[in-house]
């Protein structure tokens, strides 16, 4: 009985014990109640680069509108109200003007980028930020489901033995009984009551025991359920947080790049295109044309006119042909000078004569075309088709004078059969048109295909946007070809 009674007092003491969930409420509570900064101590580099950058730029491109009021003050030839001031004067003036009035644009841009970029990094800060408490608040109720765990497995064991000592008294009363019942020489009645009271005391202790057991437990399931209540509310207010964030991000992204894309064309020359846009439209004739190669092969009498289709053999514009194809390997000094040209030509009287010529070429080519497929399929052409073949020369001349207004230079290649040598298959610029097999891997479809016949030519890009860097290019558009099995 004494060992009973001592091992009863030990599981009390050390059941006893606080609760395990009731500091980590406390915890969550100091890691979420941390308030987050609402300014930011420093904008990010690169928008501070960008802004920079800007800036500038401004002074650089004031430096002409300097010089020319210089010259007015006295450096330069006097210029008079009544002097009259010469065409190209007047062009170059109003150039610096636009370029005056672009610098002030790119400054109030550029500082409207460096707000929105700082904005930005502010909402993704404070994105991490919210992450990390979330994932600390998930932390702590796991670890709260734990504890609640090891406290339902305590007392199961405290009510296991219950039952035990519930069975051991249970069996010294009925042996105390028949002792009283039955009179024996093991010792005198004051014995048996004895071992009664101690039975009703131990009885009684247990009881206490399990009262307190299920105060606790109860107390505990309590503190549980308000902390994960809690801890629920406060996770779905994070969860509407980010999600908000996200949201706000996501519009400033937006915000950013279309000012950006604005930025980009205002400051952009008319005549400039993006190698996006050359793309797109190269590849839109290309699905107009589809698979006809006697087309593409005729429109690069177009695209290979080294400065404007119309500029006929005999002539006045005929000597600025023949000098172009003279000096196409200069680099960037004959795209400038082509660029210059064909603003020359816009602005004079020449420019009725070249529409015509040009009208006049697309009408020989197409006729040609219509011919060469007449005998080949001994079908008459509609109107309607010559009508679409007229567009769609049409559309590849408008493609070669974007190309000739480049700073960049753009080659427009197309592959065919030199000296009965057929070139080989390159997988960088060429693409089949014609699937092999499947199941073959792309190292041994490269080695079987066997160049055939070019349908639509290759776009090749040499240098940037600025005109520099000429020996740097970059294929913009892969040519289609048929291919056979070598």
């Amino acid at each position: 009985m004494t060992g009973e009674r001592k091992s009863s007092g030990k599981t009390s003491r050390s059941f006893v014990s606080p609760p395990i969930g009731v500091k980590r409420g406390g915890r969550l509570l100091s890691k979420t109640a941390k308030p987050t900064s609402g300014t930011i101590s420093s904008p990010p580099k690169a928008a501070v680069a960008a802004t920079s950058a800007r800036r500038d730029e401004a002074p650089r491109r004031r430096h002409a509108l300097n010089d020319i009021l210089r010259r007015k003050s006295g450096d330069g030839p006097a210029v008079t109200k009544d002097t009259p001031i010469p065409l190209h004067d007047v062009g170059l003036h109003n150039d610096l003007q636009q370029s005056a009035e672009a610098s002030g644009v790119d400054v109030r841009m550029a500082d409207r980028v460096a707000e929105l970029e700082r904005a930005l990094a502010f909402a993704k800060e404070e994105q991490a930020l919210l992450r990390e408490q979330l994932v600390n608040l998930k932390g702590n109720v796991h670890s709260d489901q734990l504890a609640d765990g090891e406290i339902r497995e305590q007392v199961a064991e405290k009510q296991g033995q219950h039952h035990e000592e519930e069975g051991a008294t249970t069996s010294s009363a009925e042996q105390s009984q028949e002792d009283l019942s039955i009179p024996s020489s093991r010792g005198p009645p004051n014995q048996h009551d004895d071992i009664i009271e101690q039975n009703y005391a131990l009885r009684f202790q247990l009881a206490q025991l399990q009262d307190q057991l299920v105060l606790q437990s109860i107390e505990h399931r309590n503190s549980l359920d308000r902390a994960s209540s809690h801890g629920d509310v406060e996770w779905n207010h994070l969860r509407s947080r980010l999600h908000a964030s996200e949201k706000e991000s996501q519009e400033r992204l937006q915000q950013l790049l279309s000012l950006k894309s604005s930025i980009s064309s205002l400051t952009r020359s008319d005549s400039q295109a993006t190698d996006r846009e050359l793309v797109e439209s190269f590849t839109q004739l290309a699905n107009r044309i589809r698979e006809w190669a006697l087309v593409s092969h005729a429109l690069m009498q177009i695209l290979d006119e080294p400065i404007v289709l119309g500029l006929s053999a005999s002539g006045p514009l005929a000597a600025a042909k023949v000098f172009a194809e003279s000096i196409q390997d200069t680099g960037v000094e004959y795209t400038e000078w082509r660029r210059a040209t064909i603003r020359a030509i816009d602005h004079s009287k020449a420019a009725e004569l070249v529409h015509e010529e040009k009208n006049k070429a697309l009408q020989n080519i197409a006729g040609e075309i219509t011919d060469l497929l007449g005998t080949l399929t001994s079908v008459t052409i509609s109107p309607n088709t010559q009508s679409t073949l007229l567009g769609i020369l049409s559309t590849a001349a408008d493609l070669q004078r974007t190309l000739a207004q480049q700073k960049a230079r753009y080659q427009v290649l197309f592959f065919r059969s030199i000296d009965g040598a057929d070139p080989a298959f390159d997988k960088h610029r060429m693409d089949s048109i014609n699937d092999l097999d499947d199941d073959m891997d792309d190292d041994a479809k490269v080695a079987g295909n066997e160049f055939l016949f070019c349908v639509f030519p290759c776009l090749q890009k040499f240098g940037d946007e600025r005109g520099e860097n000429l020996d740097v290019s970059n294929i913009l558009l892969k040519a289609r070809v048929c291919c056979g099995v070598g």
